[in-house]
């Protein structure tokens, strides 16, 4: 098993995840407020 090549391919796919779910958390949590907000 290439384990080394499936760490390196891990790490970049949570750095990539970790970027890209800092900003789109975000967003989505602002949606979901002002929808929260709209429905009560």
């Amino acid at each position: 098993m290439p384990s080394e090549k499936l760490d390196r391919a891990g790490d970049l796919i949570l750095g990539f995840l970790s970027k890209i779910s800092r900003q789109s958390f975000l967003r989505i949590g602002q949606h979901a407020f002002s929808f929260l907000n709209r429905r009560f």
